[in-house]
């Protein structure tokens, strides 16, 4: 299983459990924010089975928080009461000892029954989510790997790049990349079975590199620890995979896809093979289960990850980027760009990821502001106008397809709606004829046209049912029972369908899985 939140502390967004084998996804109640400040959410699962093997029978998403006194709160849901709750942690000695508050930007590990909330400067706090009476317990990390207290996000976000912990072979490990020149230090440790010490297994010197005329600059980040062989470990340099067999000592080779390697460590892993897994999985959904089907099959299969631009999803932001082969991002058209959109996508485009951009909130225009449309026309960039709350969408494609047939045009000279259009001589131009009908084609032929139906829906239903006949949207008897909002969200929708939009510029500006 695993969780996923879209958001914290923000009443429209959303927390879900998801089971990847059964493909059930469970809503969770929302989360009534009573304490000041807190982590990320972690999920653990339990069998009821003799020595907990077998598929998980309950579980729970849980956060540490800390309280209005100062105390230590764990948040949880658990799946037998089906609501949140929270505890009072007994608090563990060696935080008290130290008054240093614990920093949690790394994911939230569950390794032997416990959830384990990591600070990568300091060490990692665990907590049984399960038990009426959690107490946490800390272990530092190793000799040398302690830092001083690191104030601030950014700098934790920095160092998580180069130090990760996570689980393999059954026992919790932490990797770190040190040296800021070359040769970098690559040092692997383990815990022991008490949780209490960290034994040094790898310790190696690496330059990074392959044959070629790549010259490979920049210090290293962890990409991934291989959770079935814990001697190896995959490092990123600008997008690239490099896996180190530290057991051997090797130097660096780069990862190649290979579609034919069947084991979590050989394709779970490995960033472009773990697309291919992806891809499989939706193909063996869709009922594709040979070379033949998927040569006669001519549909599309999108694999969207959800991943919010969130102050502490910051984590989840680079994971999903190492295994998507395309980003659609979506800007509210009043806000603008946030920093942090700004921040994921020029991480996107440093590992080569091609993004395409959907303004949100359109209908805010046409219902809100009144204002010209040539205030809403993108100079640049491939683009959908989209109204999530209303579901529909429309492109600049959507409405060259609907005229370049009447006009005689081009669709691709429609798709340029930049220049103007004179309806008195039917011809475009670059310039303004300075006639009163020449407008730009994106507010002669996208943007008035939606306005128009919008204002005759509110204020002229007998040219309201005509233009509909117009642009050939069938109503229903009952649909026509709708007033205001609801029967534009309804005429909308079945003209300009979200889907259409979207799925279309990501079918024809966003490369697959293969060519990826």
């Amino acid at each position: 299983m695993t969780a996923r939140h879209f958001g914290e502390g923000d009443p429209d967004m959303a927390h879900f459990v998801c089971n990847p084998l059964s493909g059930q996804m469970y809503r969770l109640p929302p989360v009534v924010e009573s304490t000041s400040c807190g982590t990320g959410f972690g999920l653990l699962t339990r069998s009821d089975c003799p020595h907990g093997h077998g598929p998980p029978d309950r579980y729970v998403v849980a956060r540490l928080t800390t309280g209005e006194k100062g105390e230590n709160v764990l948040r949880r849901f658990m799946s037998e009461t089906e609501e949140w709750s929270d505890l009072v942690s007994v608090p563990s000695p060696e935080l008290v000892a130290t008054g240093r508050a614990l920093y949690v930007d790394h994911k939230i590990l569950a390794f032997g029954d416990r959830l384990w909330w990591v600070d990568v400067s300091w060490g990692a706090l665990s907590v049984d989510p399960f038990s009426a009476r959690p107490e946490a317990r800390f272990v530092e990390l190793p000799t040398g790997s302690v830092l001083p207290d690191l104030t601030g996000m950014a700098a934790s976000r920095i160092l998580e790049k180069y130090r990760r912990m996570g689980v393999s072979e059954g026992k919790l490990r932490y990797v770190e990349v040190s040296n800021t020149v070359k040769p970098f230090v690559v040092s692997a440790f383990s815990l022991d079975d008490e949780g209490s010490r960290w034994t040094l297994e790898h310790k190696m010197e690496i330059t990074p590199s392959w044959p070629g005329d790549l010259k490979v600059r920049g210090m290293p980040e962890i990409a991934a620890i291989d959770p079935l062989n814990a001697n190896i470990l995959y490092l990123e340099v600008f997008a690239e995979v490099l896996a180190v067999d530290m057991a051997k000592g090797e130097k660096p080779f780069r990862e190649k896809t290979d579609i034919e390697r069947k084991t979590l460590a050989d394709t779970l892993i490995r960033v472009d093979s773990c697309k291919r897994v992806i891809l499989d999985s939706l193909i063996a959904n869709a009922g594709i289960n040979s070379q033949e089907d998927k040569r006669a099959w001519n549909g599309y299969l999108i694999n969207l990850i959800e991943c919010p631009v969130h102050r502490g999803l910051s984590n989840e932001v680079q994971t999903a980027l190492r295994i998507t082969d395309g980003a659609l991002v979506i800007v509210d058209c009043f806000e603008g760009m946030t920093l942090r959109t700004k921040t994921s996508i020029h991480e996107a485009l440093s590992r080569k990821i091609q993004p395409v951009l959907a303004l949100n909130k359109i209908d805010r225009f046409f219902l809100e502001q009144h204002v010209d449309g040539i205030q809403v026309y993108p100079k640049e960039g491939t683009v959908v106008f989209l109204s999530c709350l209303h579901g529909w969408a429309f492109s600049l494609s959507s409405f060259a397809k609907i005229y370049s047939s009447k006009y005689n045009v081009e669709e691709s000279k429609m798709i340029d709606c930049g220049n103007f259009f004179d309806p008195a001589t039917k011809k475009w131009t670059q310039k303004n004829t300075s006639t009163v009908a020449c407008k730009r084609g994106f507010v002669q032929f996208c943007y008035e046209p939606i306005r128009e139906v919008m204002n005759a829906c509110l204020n002229d239903k007998c040219k309201f049912w005509t233009m509909l006949e117009n642009i050939h949207v069938t109503v229903s008897s009952e649909a026509k029972k709708l007033v205001g909002i609801e029967l534009i969200k309804y005429v909308m929708q079945a003209w300009l369908p979200a889907c259409s939009s979207l799925s279309e510029m990501m079918i024809y500006h966003l490369p697959s899985p293969e060519k990826a």
